[in-house]
């Protein structure tokens, strides 16, 4: 018998129907189907009659022509709107170059004058020892302040000195004779560091002064002494404690002390 014509469905691809899907029958009687075709890794099918199979009950029906079944939602056929991001308009630079600006310089402190300055005076015939003292001590717990060593003529020789302060004693504990204490208050003290011969005279007549820079706040009365009896004259004891807080530069955070040497 030969092959079997077409079916009621007729011949054609398998294809959605309207309840299922067609599906081509091998033919009765083909038993040497399928048929390899050489030099080829296909094979041959006999076309037989189209039989209809049912859909699933949870598959959704599809049409022939549809590429999505009913019942899915089909993906977007347009592109999804995209905000449209504002133009940055660029602030127009203008043609210079950038004005660069010298950086501030550094505060530099004054510098403090020496510790020792020596003057004489031509038309006066004074001798001056200018010493330049930091206020620091004021606030220390130390109990004098010494001045380098400097040297005056007597008698044609050269003597030296020293200028020393002393805070006021504000009680016999320890501790009690500092400046600190004393809350900067104290006394001068003029020492003779030669040792002088009992034999020979070393008279000086001076006076202490104390301020700020040039200008003297508090003058002491003049003194003379005999420095080969005794080698540390203090002020006369009329004279009060002296307050060096009060003649202090706040810039320079010093105050001076000044001996003038007026004759012999």
């Amino acid at each position: 018998p030969g092959p079997a014509g077409p079916g009621p469905a007729g011949p054609g691809p398998a294809g959605p129907g309207p309840g299922g899907y067609q599906v081509p029958v091998m033919p009765a009687g083909a038993t040497n189907f399928p048929m390899p075709i050489p030099g080829s890794a296909m094979v041959m099918l006999p076309v037989g009659p189209m039989i209809q199979v049912p859909l699933p009950e949870d598959m959704a029906p599809v049409s022939t022509f549809d590429r999505w079944p009913a019942g899915i939602p089909a993906p977007p056929t347009e592109a999804p709107t995209v905000e449209p991001v504002p133009e940055q308009v660029a602030t127009p630079v203008p043609d210079k170059e950038p004005v660069l600006l010298p950086p501030a310089p550094a505060r530099i402190p004054e510098p403090r004058a020496p510790v020792l300055q020596r003057a004489f005076s031509v038309n006066s015939a004074i001798f001056r020892i200018h010493w330049t003292v930091d206020a620091k001590v004021l606030k220390s717990s130390d109990r004098e302040k010494v001045s380098p060593p400097f040297e005056v003529s007597i008698g044609g020789k050269e003597i030296q000195f020293k200028m020393c302060l002393r805070p006021t004693v504000t009680s016999e504990s320890r501790g009690g004779a500092s400046f600190r204490k004393a809350k900067g208050k104290g006394t001068v003290d003029l020492r003779c560091l030669n040792e002088i011969d009992p034999a020979n005279s070393c008279y000086m007549t001076f006076r202490v002064a104390v301020g700020k820079g040039s200008d003297a706040y508090r003058v002491s009365s003049t003194v003379r002494h005999d420095f080969s009896e005794k080698a540390i004259c203090p002020l006369p004891d009329t004279e009060d404690e002296w307050d060096f807080k009060t003649v202090t530069d706040e810039d320079s955070q010093t105050f001076v002390v000044v001996l003038e040497v007026v004759g012999g």
